[in-house]
């Protein structure tokens, strides 16, 4: 219940960053790599469904719900990991904002660690919500790509301004 909650969590907290940095100078000095990083993880959930699919279909045949959706859950907790390691670079001038995405980047990565074994993950979240996972992994999918496409500074777009 616990880890669910958390994860959810997670997800609200860097829609709220995500609103608080869009109003927020960004450092021209890592402009460059925070663009292409963040290009990069936009493309990566279907770069993801597409090998999980493989390897659904391949090697992973047991337990196809369970594994499906704790790899959905595992999967968004790394995407904010890494979303929330870009905004440390992209606000590093911002306090405020360094230390909330430093917070953020450490509680999903080590959410992301904690859930990484399947048995693992399976009582702390699948056991209790059983097919409602896919739910909390849709929800924290759907705020990850809501923020990013919403709120995301393109150099364009801070031109304009």
């Amino acid at each position: 219940m616990l880890y669910a909650i958390v994860s959810i969590l997670i997800s609200v907290g860097f829609l709220l960053v995500s609103i608080k940095g869009s109003r927020t100078e960004l450092s021209q000095k890592t402009m460059k790599i925070t663009n292409g990083i963040s290009k990069l993880l936009l493309v990566s959930p279907l770069i993801a469904a597409a090998v999980f699919a493989v390897l659904f279909c391949t090697v992973l045949t047991g337990r196809p719900v369970e594994r499906s959706s704790h790899a959905l859950i595992v999967f968004c907790l790394w995407l904010y990991g890494t979303l929330f390691y870009v905004n440390i670079l992209r606000y590093f001038k911002s306090k405020p904002l360094l230390f909330t995405n430093l917070a953020g980047m450490m509680v999903s990565v080590a959410f992301a660690i904690i859930l990484t074994p399947l048995d693992g993950a399976y009582s702390a979240i699948f056991e209790t919500f059983h097919e409602l996972t896919y739910l909390f992994g849709g929800i924290m999918l759907a705020l990850w790509f809501f923020a990013v496409l919403k709120f995301r500074i393109t150099p364009k777009k801070q031109a304009a301004e």
